[in-house]
């Protein structure tokens, strides 16, 4: 049996009902849905390498460490990230002084990680808190372990160490027998020093520091200049008796080297003569057959005509000399081979012809350019004219005379006909393209353009005498993978 609710409801409470069961509220709660799933502020991204907090209106809500795609509150929560690996401080260079009243300038880098992320953000909240966190205790216990040790300690690692010595300088009184001082602790464990004490000064920031390192210790400027000076004074000394030495063993190698050229020199110059002789009797063998055969006579003869043609003609001399001679025809190809190549007009037209227009016949045509210079060839394979198949790609065209003939280009035929075109441009160094058509953009030929451009090569049109302009795309056309395509684009 069927129950229905006949209890009468306020209008306003049924309009609101309405309302909210309407379309309208159905494509807005749709529109919600989506914008918060594109801009992220629905999902967030946990990454294995980073530990995520949750805040809301600042407080923290729950700490997230598992890697994977979470959930929030749009808007109102926010996400803080804090990297879970080793991270690393390099704090400023330090001037401070050493217990040997030495001053010296100590340069550190440490290594760190967050170690409880709920007190690093309560503490400190960023990195750059943390790092200048950092800064003052560290600076601080490097000041306090430096000034507690003498230099030698700061310096030097190993234990028992004996310093490399010059005994002759040393009999000769010239430098001082020299000795290093023994350490008591080295670098290594003051460093584990300052690890210790600033790890249990940073621990109530969340932080665990890994260990601290000197990464450079040098004098300070002023200390610096006088030490190098009692270093070079030494070194000079050494680099005096090393010359000394050097001057003369220098002495014993010339004597050496002189009596090694004489030899050498003395056996060239038989190889030589020897060489010489060989070389002269082989030219003189490679003559004796050069001149031998028929053809070398007849070369030979025609070298001896040019010499008696080079002596019997003078500056202002005038000779009629015969096509057939052998001047004549040398003269002849070297014109030929100097010609400069002739501008190449390509017709594309299908029917070379006009009823009209005799001077446009294919032969008229032809004859007209070659008396300027100009070589004139004809194109069928690229003529337009051409009918779509009834299953053609190139469906961006809504013409259908320019779907055909893109579908034209798709051929064995156009492909031929093109290469054909592009190697008589090779040979003629500039070519025009001509058609019936007179706007190029009416025209098949911009369809042409569109295949040479995509190709790399430059296509400009002749508008005017005196105006010209680059092809540009026409707007069906495409680069798809390097290749032009006349296809119409997906919307999908």
């Amino acid at each position: 049996m069927n129950v229905i609710d006949v209890t009468p409801r306020p209008a306003a409470v049924s309009a609101i009902v309405r309302f909210l069961q309407s379309r309208l509220m159905s494509t807005l709660g749709i529109l919600f849905i989506l914008t918060a799933l594109k801009w992220g502020t629905l999902l967030f991204v946990v990454h294995q390498y980073e530990t995520v907090i949750i805040t809301r209106f600042g407080k923290i809500v729950r700490t997230v460490t598992n890697p994977g795609l979470k959930i929030k509150l749009p808007v109102i929560d926010q996400v803080h990230r804090f990297d879970k690996r080793i991270l690393a401080w390099d704090g400023p260079p330090t001037e401070c002084p050493t217990k040997d009243k030495l001053y010296i300038i100590v340069d550190c880098f440490a290594r760190w990680r967050i170690s409880d992320p709920f007190l690093y953000y309560n503490r400190l909240n960023d990195e750059r808190s943390a790092l200048s966190r950092l800064d003052d205790i560290l600076g601080s216990e490097t000041r306090t372990a430096v000034a507690a040790h003498d230099l030698v300690e700061i310096i030097r690692v190993t234990k028992g160490r004996k310093p490399q010595r010059d005994e002759e300088l040393e009999k000769s009184g010239t430098l001082l027998p020299s000795t290093i001082p023994e350490i008591q602790l080295g670098r290594g464990e003051i460093e584990k020093q300052i690890t210790e004490r600033t790890r249990q000064k940073i621990s109530d920031f969340g932080i665990e520091l890994l260990d601290e390192r000197f990464k450079r210790s040098k004098y300070n400027p002023a200390v610096a200049e006088k030490i190098i000076e009692r270093m070079s004074s030494e070194r000079h000394q050494i680099a005096a008796r090393f010359r000394s030495e050097g001057r003369g063993e220098a002495a014993n190698i010339n004597g050496q080297k002189e009596s090694d050229v004489a030899s050498i020199s003395s056996t060239a110059t038989r190889n030589a003569l020897e060489t010489e002789g060989k070389a002269d009797a082989e030219a003189a063998s490679i003559y004796a057959a050069a001149f031998n055969p028929p053809d070398a006579q007849e070369f030979y003869s025609f070298l001896r005509s040019l010499d008696v043609m080079r002596a019997a003609f003078e500056k202002d001399t005038t000779a009629v000399i015969s096509t057939n001679s052998d001047l004549g025809r040398m003269l002849k190809s070297m014109a030929e081979a100097v010609a400069p190549p002739k501008p190449l007009l390509a017709d594309v037209r299908s029917w070379p012809g006009s009823k009209r227009y005799s001077q446009f016949n294919r032969e008229a045509l032809a004859e007209s350019l070659s008396a300027h210079g100009i070589r004139y060839e004809h194109f069928p394979e690229l003529g337009g004219r051409r009918k779509p198949k009834p299953d053609s790609r190139n469906s961006a065209w809504r013409s259908a005379s320019f779907r055909g003939y893109a579908d034209h280009m798709e051929t064995e035929e156009f492909r031929k006909g093109v290469e054909r075109l592009l190697d008589l441009n090779g040979e003629a160094g500039s070519t025009a393209i001509m058609c019936a058509e007179a706007v190029w953009w009416r025209c098949h030929r911009s369809l042409i353009s569109d295949y040479l451009k995509s190709r790399g090569i430059a296509v400009m049109h002749i508008l005017d005498a005196n105006k010209t302009e680059p092809h540009p795309f026409r707007s069906a056309a495409r680069i798809v993978n390097g290749r032009l395509s006349y296809e119409r684009e997906s919307l999908l």
